[in-house]
């Protein structure tokens, strides 16, 4: 009766720690989330002279968040020029997480009430 209790209490151990141990879709997607935003970091903080304050990543898509007013008084190439460098880093950031997919990586340039001001994408 006790080896029987036993071998028991090892078989649920043993399935419970085989539980634990394997990662859910939910926290790989998280995990993935979380160094991309590392990775996008720096390179939007370059831009925090240029009236970028900072950013957000939903799926395929980085929402840059400006000071509309700053941002407005940027003169054109120098507006293009950041947009482009940004959305060119985020299209490597997330082709090196999401390998052998492809999708149309979006930046998206919004106000401080989230409302967009500009957009653009990349196929990746």
């Amino acid at each position: 009766m006790l080896i029987k209790t036993v071998i028991l209490a090892l078989a649920i151990g043993i399935s419970l720690g085989a539980c634990s141990g394997s990662q859910s879709p939910a926290s790989a997607v998280s995990r993935i989330a979380d160094q991309e935003t590392r990775e996008m970091q720096p390179v939007v903080d370059g831009y925090k002279k240029q009236s970028v304050m900072g950013f957000d990543i939903k799926g395929t898509t980085l929402a840059l968040s400006v000071d509309a007013e700053g941002w407005s008084e940027l003169d054109e190439s120098t507006e293009i020029a950041i947009r482009n460098a940004i959305l060119d880093a985020w299209a490597r950031v997330w082709a090196k997480h999401h390998p052998r997919q492809h999708a149309v990586v979006r930046l998206r340039v919004q106000n401080y009430y989230a409302q967009e001001i500009t957009s653009q994408t990349k196929s990746v």
